[in-house]
């Protein structure tokens, strides 16, 4: 389909579509379940075109920390110079201080999203106790202050405050210049004026370059290593770096492709960032991982989140596992009688497959091999655009098949074929009505998954020190964001199972050649059904923070009082969990746990009348 040349076509057959439904519900009794499949093909056939007509699409790459997510990228989209060095800077891991964008346009330039300066001077504050933490011996190793390296490197170059390592006398010296200046201040408070100073964030005010070369390659390369690495003197600490390149390296026709090279994964996948492109129907998720950890942390901790997240039907249409294999890796399979790449990958790929079946009960995943350094891109590049094209093959089907319902339900609609075969819908509808009647969700108690949280060993105290000094919103711990995920996992564990019982009866009727003369009726009640279940886990998920949101962001009281814990020793996490567990108790969390749990309830009643309607006798 040709996007571009079919807009304004697509937009007149589809009004022409919308009019025949408007003049089909004049003349049909509103009492009849016709009418009411009419008035749900209206709504999706909106809602598709709607999809068709945003040509924007993206492919994110996600894995850990230092797995080859950059260097795959470049390659992939031949940001490489005439070395074949990348353009983007890469190295062991944590290199990259944000997420990066590339994206094709019209001239070649970076853009820059900063962090405020609210965000900033946290950063500087946190820089100052890992620096204080340095000059004294009084805070444990376990609960040291530490910063990510990249946010460091960045805040040292900003500040001019590096760390200078020389020879003197044949002995190896280091010397921390922040050290340094900070022995010479008279007061913390003076130390932490003084970064403001050196910072100077009036003055890094520039949020986009223009390359003026033709040599574009080595400009970005220049260029992104000096904002990446906070050297240039005019940008601030960048959030997210968009390059903008003028070629096209996707051979899609009309659709506006960026992709997306997260910021790697290191304590958590649960990141609102992460769950943002998981949730995207425009986007593509590519899961990094190396060939001998494969399915890896990442890998599956995504996975299971999507699950858990009631999100399981998307994992096959938007989630491809990218295995990042290296020279020799694939050969050197025990199970092989002779080194041959593809028959390792083969094997590997089946173990692959095997393990997220055994652990996650997940099958029907793409998982693509990809050697950075010796393989081809055409494949690799053919496989992702495909997978972008049947996003949208979805949407085209979708509209397709309320076309034919319409043409169904002119010719059927009086038959008694129709009718025998509405008789046979409703019969099983029912029996799942009846038993999803009883069927109630009912949350308790959020906040304690905030409390696991901190308490996991996987979690570091300076993540939760960062955290506490944002009132609980980190990348890496957010309470809000926990009490939302919660909120919706406890939803989805009450109505998901039934919710795929009726959708595996729905399926298997859809190939009955009997039931065809009633296909609009099925079609109305899958749509409805997928549609009204993801509103519903989408409200669980909105409710799970708002009650306590407000109140638990401006209780000055409470984040002073964590933020005095830091310091006093060892069993900080077990104080902050305590401290956050009194203050939930002293909320009326079970009066708000039961309205949550009544909204959710009614909304799910909602749904099981609408599909009754869909299904009533028309006399």
């Amino acid at each position: 389909m040709n996007y571009t040349g079919g807009r304004v076509n697509m937009k007149k057959n589809i009004d022409s579509v919308i009019d025949r439904i408007d003049l089909m519900l004049k003349t049909t009794p509103e009492s009849y379940s016709t009418s009411k499949q009419l008035m749900v093909h209206r709504e999706f056939l909106i809602e598709s075109t709607n999809y068709l007509k945003n040509f924007n699409h993206t492919i994110a790459f996600i894995g850990k920390v230092g797995v080859g997510k950059t260097t795959a990228l470049s390659k992939l989209l031949n940001l490489l110079d005439g070395n074949g060095n990348e353009v983007l800077q890469t190295g062991s891991g944590r290199t990259t201080v944000c997420e990066v964008e590339v994206r094709e346009s019209n001239r070649v330039s970076i853009e820059i999203e900063p962090y405020s300066n609210e965000e900033i001077e946290k950063y500087l504050e946190e820089f100052h106790m890992h620096i204080e933490n340095k000059t004294s011996n009084k805070t444990s190793q376990s609960e040291s202050f530490t910063l990510s390296s990249e946010i460091e490197r960045a805040l040292r170059n900003m500040l001019e405050l590096k760390i200078r390592r020389f020879m003197e006398n044949g002995k190896r010296k280091r010397v921390d210049d922040a050290v340094e200046l900070y022995n010479k201040c008279n007061s913390k408070d003076e130390f932490y004026q003084e970064l403001l100073h050196r910072i100077d964030l009036a003055n890094r005010t520039t949020t986009e370059l223009v390359a003026t070369t033709s040599d574009y390659k080595e400009w970005i390369r220049s260029n992104f290593e000096d904002i990446n690495n906070g050297k240039n003197k005019n940008i601030s600490l960048p959030k997210k770096i968009i390059i903008n390149i003028d070629e096209n390296p996707v051979n899609i026709p009309n659709i506006n492709l960026s992709f997306l090279d997260t910021k790697g994964v290191d304590e958590t996948v649960n990141r609102q960032d992460i769950e943002n492109l998981l949730k995207d129907s425009y986007t593509i998720s590519v899961l990094c991982t190396s060939f001998n950890d494969a399915p890896d942390k990442v890998n599956t901790g995504t996975l299971k989140y999507m699950k858990d997240s009631g999100l399981t039907k998307y994992i096959s249409e938007r989630i491809i596992i990218l295995v990042l294999d290296k020279n020799g890796e694939a050969e050197a399979i025990p199970d092989l009688e002779e080194p041959d790449l593809e028959d390792g990958r083969e094997i590997r790929k089946e173990q692959i497959e095997g393990d997220l079946k055994n652990s996650l009960g997940l099958e029907d995943i793409d998982i693509v091999f990809f050697n950075s350094k010796e393989d081809g891109t055409e494949e690799l590049m053919s496989i992702l655009t495909d997978k972008v094209l049947d996003l949208r093959k979805e949407h085209e089907n979708k509209v397709k098949t309320i076309i034919e319902s319409l043409d169904e339900i002119e010719k059927q609609i009086d038959t008694q074929l129709s009718s025998e075969a509405l008789q046979r819908i409703r019969e099983s509808v029912l029996v799942w009505i009846e038993d999803a009647k009883n069927i109630q969700c009912k949350l308790k108690k959020n906040f304690t998954h905030i409390l696991d949280t901190i308490q996991d060993k996987g979690t570091h105290a300076s993540v939760i020190r960062a955290c506490v000094n944002r009132r609980g919103q980190w990348h890496n711990l957010d309470y809000y964001k926990i009490l939302s995920d919660a909120s919706r996992y406890q939803t989805v564990k009450a109505f998901d199972e039934s919710k795929n019982k009726l959708s595996h009866i729905i399926s298997n009727m859809l190939k009955q050649e009997s039931l065809k003369y009633q296909k609009s009726t099925l079609i109305s009640i899958q749509n409805v059904l997928e549609k009204r279940v993801e509103e519903i886990y989408e409200e669980a998920y909105a409710m799970g923070a708002c009650v306590y949101e407000d109140d638990l962001y401006e209780d000055d009281n409470l984040w002073s009082n964590m933020i005095w814990e830091w310091g006093k020793g060892p069993g900080y996490k077990n104080r902050i969990a305590n401290i956050t567990e009194q203050w939930f108790l002293n909320q009326d969390y079970d009066a708000f746990d039961k309205e949550k749990s009544n909204i959710l309830n009614s909304m799910w009643q909602e749904l099981l009348i609408e599909i009754n309607n869909l299904i009533e006798n028309e006399n």
